[in-house]
């Protein structure tokens, strides 16, 4: 008990006599149209750890607020500007289909010279709030309140692995609570890493969305039923030397997740309650579908995070479990609903370890519910309830997106050569329903060698109720 008293007050009380430490009292305007980017900057680094009041204003930004010593924060909304880039000279050609998700394409786009154009990396790499120490310092206290940030309108800026509305790093003690993340682009909706003693109540994530950058094509529904759902061709920026790219500039790569609303790595002791997301999504030209988006993705060394009345809506993957580093392990979801998962409701894989879904509902999953694939060890279903899986919403109907095999449950091997012989180990499927509803094949579907310890699970709605099928 006394550690959660710490826990939610991470900062020392301000004397009575002290005169209130606002925003406005540093020069902000606050009126969601004056650029306070500055005067915001001077205030956050001034503060010293004191906490700041917001008053309930709108601040606008254009690009990263930063954040190095303690930190709280209350009562306050930003509005992200995004800087306009034009992208359309480093975008040329069409781009071949690539199945390699570590390849990169030719597309005939012309290198950048170096330096770099001005305003390319603030179009890539903003982080609305980058909250933490200079390397080398020592972990901080972050406490955020009653905080929102709109990302902004331009869902063909940021960068998948570096832009964010909220980027918190290296903290020890941190709360949020009633904050919400909003608006277009690519990245995070909220970056936690390299931190521990975490409570994170009532965090909203909703309408977050991204695009290809502008000369790349069109995402369409036809052309990524033509390609494969997976294999759409689009750009990334890559800096000379990183991952393959010869030259700095845009190159083509097969789709991966260009936008996640909430991802957590190598982070530690996390409680998480009352958690909302609805709404990550891709730009198509028939409107914002849930392609390619995350919902809560966690990974690289992570443990002990227990998520409480979860609900997840509108993803390409609800909740996405990967180890990567130590792996992760100890991951316990309570209540949750979670819906239209263009792809799996919940998939766990790769060196993941005691990990848990109990009295949940599922609801339209695109492939699965729930997939555990590669070494997964020790992974538990009780009580849960996986409804209409195969069928999902999205462009104004009930859809079937995926041509493969359909199901409640999918326990598989892994992927690569190097771990084909890894699968997952104990997994217990207790008190199990799954009610197909004509798109779902098979109420379980077992590609490995493991026999699954199967208490109570009921299959009703599918083509057939279960295949054990080593691959």
């Amino acid at each position: 008990m006394i550690a959660c008293l710490m826990l939610l007050s991470p900062f020392p009380a301000i004397a009575a006599d002290d005169p209130p430490l606002t925003l406005t009292s540093f020069g902000a305007v606050g009126d969601d149209r004056v650029d306070d980017t500055q005067t915001l900057q001077i205030a956050f680094r001034q503060a010293a750890g004191r906490c700041l009041d917001g008053e309930g204003r709108t601040y606008r930004v254009r690009g990263s607020l930063r954040v190095a010593a303690d930190f709280c924060l209350a009562n306050a909304r930003f509005r992200q500007d995004v800087a306009p880039f034009d992208t359309r000279p480093w975008i040329q050609g069409d781009c071949p289909v690539e199945k390699d998700a570590e390849a990169l394409a030719d597309c005939g786009d012309p290198a950048m010279p170096d330096p770099l154009p001005a305003g390319l990396e603030a179009y890539l790499y903003t982080r609305t709030l980058l909250i933490r120490p200079e390397r080398g310092e020592p972990p901080i206290k972050v406490s955020l309140r009653n905080v929102t940030v709109d990302r902004g309108s331009s869902p063909e800026s940021g960068a998948r692995s570096d832009a964010a509305g909220i980027w918190i790093g290296n903290a020890r003690g941190l709360v949020i609570e009633d904050v919400e993340v909003t608006g277009a682009g690519k990245g995070y909706g909220v970056m936690i890493v390299d931190s521990a003693d975490i409570t994170i109540r009532r965090l909203r994530l909703r309408n977050l969305v991204w695009s290809p950058y502008a000369g790349d094509a069109t995402l369409s529904l036809d052309r990524a039923r033509h390609d494969g759902w997976n294999s759409v061709p689009i750009r990334e920026f890559r800096r000379a030397g990183d991952r393959g790219a010869r030259d700095s500039g845009f190159h083509g790569t097969r789709s991966q997740e260009q936008l996640t609303c909430l991802a957590i790595e190598r982070s530690i002791n996390m409680q998480i309650d009352d958690l909302r997301i609805d709404g990550c999504r891709a730009r198509f030209a028939e409107g914002d579908i849930p392609w390619q988006t995350d919902g809560l993705a966690i990974g690289r060394s992570s443990s002990d995070i227990h998520i409480e009345g979860a609900r997840i809506a509108n993803t390409w993957e609800a909740i996405d479990i990967v180890g990567g580093g130590s792996g992760v392990e100890r991951v316990s979801i309570r209540r949750a609903e979670i819906s239209d998962s263009f792809n799996y409701g919940m998939k766990v894989g790769y060196d993941t370890r005691d990990v848990s879904i109990v009295d949940s509902l599922i609801s339209r999953a695109g492939l699965a519910g729930v997939l555990f694939y590669g070494p997964v060890s020790q992974a538990l279903i009780r009580q849960v309830r996986i409804t209409d899986p195969g069928n999902v919403f999205f462009a104004g109907a009930l859809q079937q997106p995926w041509m493969q095999e359909r199901a409640g449950v999918v326990v598989d091997m892994g992927s690569s050569a190097a771990t084909v012989k890894a699968y997952p180990r104990r997994v217990t499927l207790d008190s199990v329903k799954v009610e197909g509803n004509g798109a779902c094949r098979f109420g379980l579907l077992n590609f490995t060698p493991e026999r699954l310890a199967q208490e109570g699970l009921q299959e009703r709605g599918c083509e057939s109720p279960g295949k054990h099928s080593p691959r």
